[in-house]
C-alpha cells in the first residue's frame, strides 16, 4: 500500500513525482511503468528527426529549468533530461519497471484504490492500494500505431512502417517515399527523409502552414548568462502550480484533523463526511484541476471543496500579481 500510485513514468510521472516529494515528503508513493525504460514518448518514438514541437523553456520542468543551447531539442536530449532529473532527484529509485497497469477499482467501503498490474519478465500479477491514483499514462497506445485500415494495402508491393515502430536499421538511401500525413511528426520526419531518399511526398487532407524559426533562442541563451535560471527561462506567469497543490493538500489536512478533535454527534458526523471527502473518499465528490507541469493534480472535494476552490483561485491571483517580471521576460522574447 501506498499513499499515491503514479501510472507511466513519463515527463508527466516524473514531475508528478517530484512535487509529491518536496511537497508531501511525508506521503509514500510509487510508480507503475509498463516498459523496461522512463521517458514515455521520448523513449517509445526513434523516427529520423524526432524533437519537441515546442520549445523546452514552456515544456520542461519549471523546478529544472532547461540550459541547453537548443530550445528546440531533439528526442535524445530531452530522453536525457528525463533521465538525468529522475536520477538526481530518486524518483528512480520510486519507478517499478515493467509493471503494465490492467485494473484499477475504487472501494468506498476501504477507501482506496485497488490496482492490479502484470509484470512484464514473469506474467505475474500483482496487487496494489493507494489512496490516490494519478494517471500519467498519455494519450498514445503504446502496443501499436493508429492503423486506418487502407483499402487495397495488400497489393502494396513496398514497405509501410509507422513512426511509431519505426526499425533502427530501416535505410531509405534510394527509396521512393510517401508520408501519410502533415501534423507534427511528418513535419519532423520529412525534412531528415529528404537527406536519404531519393524522392518524398507529403500527402495531405488540408494544408499546414508554417514559419521557419530557429533551433537556438539567442535571447533565452542571453539572458541566462545575465539573470537567476528561473527568471531568465520564463517560467510562466501561473507557474506556481505546487502552490495550489499545497492549498489543496492543507485542506485535506485540516479536513482529516477536524474528525478525531470535532465533538460528536451531528458535528462529529459532519466533519468525518468533509475529512472523507478532502482525501478523496467520497463517492460523489466535486473535481478541481489544479494541474501544472504538464501533469493534473485533480483536488477531490465534497464538503470543504468551495473553500478549496476559492483557496485555489486566491493562489492564483497571487502568482499572477507575482509575475510581473516573468511577464517582461516574455514580452522581450516576443519582440525579439
Amino acid at each position: 500500500h501506498v499513499d499515491v500510485l503514479i501510472v507511466g513514468a513519463g515527463i508527466s510521472g516524473i514531475g508528478a513525482a517530484w512535487h509529491l516529494q518536496h511537497r508531501s515528503p511525508n506521503r509514500t508513493f510509487a510508480i507503475l511503468e509498463g516498459r523496461d525504460d522512463l521517458g514515455g514518448t521520448w523513449s517509445l518514438f526513434r523516427y529520423p528527426g524526432i524533437r519537441s514541437d515546442s520549445d523546452m523553456h514552456t515544456l520542461g520542468y519549471e523546478f529544472r529549468p532547461w540550459i541547453a543551447d537548443k530550445a528546440i531539442a531533439d528526442g535524445p536530449a530531452i530522453l536525457q533530461y528525463l533521465r538525468d532529473t529522475a536520477r538526481e532527484s530518486r524518483i528512480t529509485d520510486h519507478i517499478r519497471f515493467g509493471h503494465l497497469v490492467e485494473t484499477a477499482d475504487w472501494s468506498s467501503a476501504d477507501r482506496r484504490w485497488r490496482v492490479t498490474a502484470r509484470r512484464a519478465d514473469t506474467g505475474e500479477r500483482v496487487t496494489l492500494t493507494c489512496g490516490y491514483l494519478f494517471m500519467c499514462s498519455g494519450y498514445y497506445s503504446y502496443r501499436h500505431g493508429y492503423d486506418p485500415g487502407f483499402a487495397g494495402r495488400e497489393r502494396f508491393r513496398g514497405l509501410i512502417v509507422h513512426p511509431q515502430e519505426w526499425p533502427d536499421d530501416l535505410d531509405l538511401s534510394g527509396r521512393r517515399v510517401v508520408v501519410i500525413g502533415s501534423g507534427a511528426t511528418a513535419i519532423t520526419l520529412v525534412p531528415q527523409l529528404a537527406r536519404s531518399a531519393e524522392h518524398v511526398t507529403m500527402l495531405q487532407r488540408s494544408p499546414t502552414y508554417l514559419v521557419s524559426r530557429p533551433d537556438v533562442d539567442r535571447l533565452a541563451n542571453w539572458l541566462r548568462r545575465v539573470l537567476p535560471s528561473m527568471l531568465a527561462t520564463g517560467v510562466p506567469v501561473v507557474a506556481d502550480h505546487m502552490g495550489r497543490f499545497d492549498v489543496a493538500q492543507e485542506v485535506r489536512n485540516d479536513a482529516q484533523n477536524l474528525a478525531p478533535a470535532a465533538g460528536n454527534g451531528r458535528r462529529h458526523h459532519t466533519h468525518q463526511a468533509h475529512a472523507a471527502a478532502a482525501v478523496g473518499t467520497s463517492a460523489e465528490t466535486k473535481r478541481f484541476n489544479i494541474g501544472g507541469d504538464c501533469c493534473g493534480i485533480d483536488a477531490l472535494a465534497d464538503g470543504v471543496g468551495d473553500r478549496a476552490a476559492d483557496d485555489i483561485r486566491n493562489e492564483i491571483r497571487t502568482a499572477r500579481r507575482r509575475g510581473g517580471e516573468r511577464v517582461l521576460v516574455f514580452a522581450l522574447r516576443l519582440f525579439w
